[in-house]
């Protein structure tokens, strides 16, 4: 029985470490152009403002955080998706990446509890809104000329 446990706790680490892997080499991918910057100010992202722990001495909220993660992560995941009519659907790529959101974030209220690791946890999760982001400029751009973003 032991040795069952240890088995499965030791396989699901190892394809934890496999995961995060795959998605820090997806994240690393370049992009044409810093998007990033231009969408925050044309759709007021809020994630970049509320989880900069270093912007001010004042303690970050957790809750407040935690939302403007979520919404941010659900209005780029729209955005990804509608964002270019003839690729309706995410690649493989993409939907490793979700699925690495999804996971971090349901692992952030128990990195909070035991105070392990809550800010490396943020900061993935603001590189996969960054990388989603991009995605979504490069996409938008590919479809409208950089149209969308000369509206402010």
């Amino acid at each position: 029985m032991f040795s069952a446990i240890t088995i499965l706790v030791f396989s699901a680490a190892l394809g934890f470490f496999y995961l995060e892997t795959v998605c820090e080499k997806i994240l690393r991918r370049e992009f044409s152009q810093p998007y990033f910057e231009t969408l925050v100010g044309t759709i007021h992202l809020e994630f970049p403002h509320r989880c900069n722990p270093l912007s001010g001495n004042t303690a970050v909220d957790f809750s407040k955080v935690r939302s403007a993660l979520k919404s941010d992560f659900a209005v780029l995941t729209f955005l990804a998706q509608n964002g270019n009519p003839q690729s309706r659907h995410f690649s493989v790529r993409e939907k490793v990446i979700l699925a690495y959101f999804k996971l971090l974030f349901q692992t952030l209220p128990v990195c909070h509890a035991c105070r392990i690791r809550e800010e490396q946890t943020v900061a993935r999760l603001e590189t996969v809104l960054y990388y989603l982001a991009n995605l979504v400029g490069e996409r938008v751009a590919a479809t409208n000329g950089d149209a969308i973003f000369a509206i402010e």
